[in-house]
């Protein structure tokens, strides 16, 4: 693959993802192309962003709540991708706030905080 060919040349590079599959309850693409990002992209990417819609969509899980989204973060972290920055989570018990939020599992240096 492109990226594997990438890798070889240059250990250090790092493939981001965005999934843009869609959002606001809407599906942009082919329902089936889904399961190729949870299946075969995102074991591959490195850094993952997706929105809270594609997050519930790779996760199949519906966000309601923070527990839900640290839940769906895990998942995706279990998946591949050792950064996930969720782009605009808007869930009922957010205060009506639209949030980012980012975890990594990558190792931190002193004074640096995930």
């Amino acid at each position: 693959s492109v990226l594997s060919l990438l890798k070889e040349k240059n250990a250090d590079a790092k493939y981001v993802c965005d999934p843009v599959l869609g959002d606001n309850g809407k599906i942009y693409t082919k329902p089936e192309l889904v399961d190729i990002y949870r299946e075969k992209v995102l074991p591959l990417a490195d850094i993952v962003t997706p929105n809270q819609f594609e997050l519930e969509l790779l996760t199949e899980l519906k966000i309601e709540t923070d527990d839900d989204i640290t839940k769906a973060i895990s998942i995706l972290h279990s998946k591949g991708p050792q950064t996930v920055v969720v782009t605009s989570i808007s869930h009922e018990t957010g205060g009506g706030e639209i949030q980012v939020i980012a975890s990594t599992t990558k190792e931190q240096e002193e004074g640096c905080h995930s």
